[in-house]
């Protein structure tokens, strides 16, 4: 294995410079996250896709700091050993932040201001919209049901989704087998049609114009019997 000998007998100097490269090395996750944060390119849910980045960065380091020893059982590289406990607590301050992250901003977030929280990344994003070029009326808005929110949260937002309509284009709600309907009514994905035409009746009455769903024909159904009972209703005043 003589590829491996100059990497064999690495200095202590060159060991240093090795370790100070890995260090700004394993920042540049957290870094780019910052970047995206301010620049608005962590997508419609970006608390989910911090955990998930996250998530992958803590797997990726773990298996890092238990590949250390077998690789250097085969290369004879001993030097790798003063770098296995860098790696190890980079893996230990990505699990912090990915669970703090859930915890403070997935679970802990202000029930109440969900849908302010909402307008607040629509504005942001009509503005970025705007700035592009793109069209109002190419752009239908999507509070994002289950994506990024707790259940009450998405509950929530169902409740008071007249509120967004004040931005004047068309609302988009998919809430469709949903896990929030698990938490008010035990139930798997192909047995949550109920709480799936129940969310989306209340979406229809608070103004969403577009309905995601997987049960189509029940969904229609639904809707167009709910349309039919209000307009009697009216005809009646």
């Amino acid at each position: 294995m003589r590829v491996f000998e100059p990497l064999r007998r690495l200095q202590p100097q060159h060991v240093r410079v090795l370790k100070a490269v890995l260090f700004v090395a394993c920042l540049i996750p957290v870094m780019r996250l910052g970047w995206l944060a301010m620049h608005h390119g962590l997508g419609a849910n970006p608390i989910e896709y911090i955990t998930r980045s996250t998530g992958w960065w803590i797997l990726s380091f773990l298996m890092l700091t238990l590949l250390v020893t077998p690789l250097r059982r085969l290369t004879g590289w001993n030097w790798l050993l003063r770098l296995r406990r860098m790696l190890g607590l980079y893996a230990f301050f990505y699990v912090c932040l990915h669970f703090s992250i859930y915890i403070w901003l997935d679970q802990f977030f202000d029930l109440h201001d969900i849908i302010k929280d909402i307008a607040a990344f629509f504005a942001r994003s009509l503005e970025i919209a705007a700035k592009a070029g793109v069209s109002p009326g190419k752009i239908v808005l999507d509070p994002g049901i289950g994506f990024g929110k707790t259940p009450e949260q998405s509950m929530m937002a169902l409740a008071r989704l007249h509120e967004l309509k004040s931005f004047g284009l068309p609302l988009l709600v998919g809430a469709s087998r949903k896990r929030f309907i698990s938490t008010v009514t035990p139930s798997e994905p192909h047995q949550r049609l109920g709480g799936s035409i129940a969310a989306h009746l209340i979406a229809a009455e608070g103004g969403a114009q577009i309905i995601r769903t997987h049960d189509v024909a029940e969904t229609v159904q639904a809707l167009r019997i709910a349309a039919a009972i209000r307009e009697q209703a009216r005809n009646q005043e």
